[in-house]
């Protein structure tokens, strides 16, 4: 899959199986993002 190459340049790694929906082939991703420092001021 020619997009899968994409996402993990920028964190993105496999999360599951390639599998088909409705017609379209799809490979589940997932990104962990990182948590702020405790002492990080919060926004809002």
């Amino acid at each position: 899959m020619p997009s899968v190459g994409f996402y993990e340049r920028y964190g993105f790694r496999c999360s599951g199986d390639v599998d088909e929906s409705a017609g379209l082939v799809y490979q589940p991703m997932a990104k962990t993002m990182p948590t702020p420092p405790a002492s990080a001021p919060q926004a809002g």
